[in-house]
């Protein structure tokens, strides 16, 4: 046997590396949205660039409770251990829909995986709705105005 390794050795390497390579290209692909399902792309072809369909913040704020969004993203979607900040200054619409839609886990919460909410499940007026509620959320005033956090 050679410093290298066999034959087989380095055919088992071989079959690793274009196994992750695989992965890396079709995790690629799919944050550039080219995985999605066709029907999605087409929708997503026929709205502009990153902006949502008009939405009720309102109804969104409801929806977003009703539907539990705030046991891992907090009532203001300000985040927690068990999900990501949405809130203030959400991501862009189609990175949002697309999320809802076809959730993942992100560092750190790759053990906590997020539920697929569907068009069954939540509508895109009613997906809108949640994403005007989330643009809605104002900012918390900086630390160095809030007197309690300057006390010495």
């Amino acid at each position: 046997m050679s410093a290298e390794g066999g034959p087989i050795m380095r055919r088992s390497m071989r079959s690793r590396l274009g196994g992750a390579y695989a992965a890396t290209l079709a995790l690629l692909l799919l944050a550039c949205g080219l995985l999605a399902p066709a029907a999605e792309r087409v929708q997503a072809a026929r709205a502009p660039a990153g902006a949502a369909l008009p939405g009720d913040a309102a109804r969104g704020r409801q929806l977003f409770l009703r539907e539990g969004c705030y046991t891992c993203h907090g009532t203001l979607g300000a985040g927690a251990i068990t999900g990501p900040r949405l809130a203030p200054g959400p991501i862009p619409w189609t990175a949002f829909l697309y999320q809802l839609r076809h959730p993942r886990g992100t560092p750190p919460y790759q053990n906590i995986r997020m539920p697929e909410f569907g068009p069954r499940v939540l509508t895109d007026a009613q997906a809108a709705d949640v994403y005007a509620y989330l643009v809605s959320i104002a900012p918390g005033p900086p630390a160095a105005k809030i007197p309690l956090l300057n006390e010495r």
